[in-house]
């Protein structure tokens, strides 16, 4: 198994006798690899809140770009953006079961566009 080769991505347990990282992969959104507990249930739940706390803002900063960036090729690769983590292709058809999210998005694209 490859070492990631950044730190932050590695796993944080360490060896009892060498006192050295265990250095795997992280389970997404842990601290620990699969091997140190990351394959847990209450750490795959955690990490997963984790992972979704991050959405919003990410969405949040893709709009940004998307609405106030002078420059049309940054607003165009935000565009796709959060239309590929939509669902939607670049046929402008939804994946099957999107139909709510797409409502979901545009909500929170006309709040971000008309804040109270």
């Amino acid at each position: 198994m490859t070492r990631p080769s950044n730190p932050a991505r590695q796993c944080t347990a360490k060896a009892k006798s060498t006192g050295e990282r265990c250095g795997n992969p992280v389970v997404p959104g842990a601290t620990i690899c699969r091997h140190h507990g990351g394959a847990a249930a209450q750490v795959q739940r955690r990490a997963g809140l984790r992972l979704m706390e991050v959405v919003d803002p990410a969405i949040a900063t893709l709009v940004r770009v998307m609405v106030h960036s002078p420059n049309m090729s940054e607003q165009m690769r935000a565009a796709d953006s959060l239309l590929d983590r939509a669902g939607i292709g670049r046929s402008g058809e939804a994946a099957p079961g999107m139909d709510e999210l797409i409502v979901v998005i545009e909500e929170r694209l006309t709040q971000m566009e008309n804040p109270k």
